[in-house]
């Protein structure tokens, strides 16, 4: 098994998100998931994998094999709101709207980061 198959993959197929959604999200090249998928790529990942410890919340260790903690599952929705609000009862309006804002403030920090 590559380290793809065994450390990426997974993370990408838990994530709930279309590949094309993920490639925006962590700045990918467009169709470069499909790619490694398919084995037209076959290396280029560990060049993205800051992308991916970044977005998933695991370190580059894990990823490139250097570490053999697994990462944690990623929290549900239902986890999420019950850590945001104390309840799972929560309009899904505010909470797509909470998310937007996080997200926001993900692309707010990302680029402060980069400017330095």
């Amino acid at each position: 098994m590559s380290l793809f198959d065994e450390k990426f993959l997974p993370l990408i197929e838990n994530s709930g998100k279309t590949d094309s959604e993920l490639e925006k999200i962590m700045q990918l090249p467009r169709s470069i998931i499909y790619d490694w998928r398919t084995g037209r790529n076959k290396s280029s990942y560990k060049k993205y994998a800051s992308n991916f410890a970044s977005y998933f919340n695991v370190s580059t260790d894990y990823l490139l094999g250097n570490e053999t903690k697994s990462p944690t599952t990623p929290a549900t929705d239902d986890q999420i709101k019950f850590a945001l609000f104390g309840t799972t009862e929560i309009d899904d309006e505010l909470y797509e709207d909470v998310k937007r804002i996080a997200k926001i403030q993900q692309s707010l920090k990302a680029e402060k980061a980069k400017k330095g």
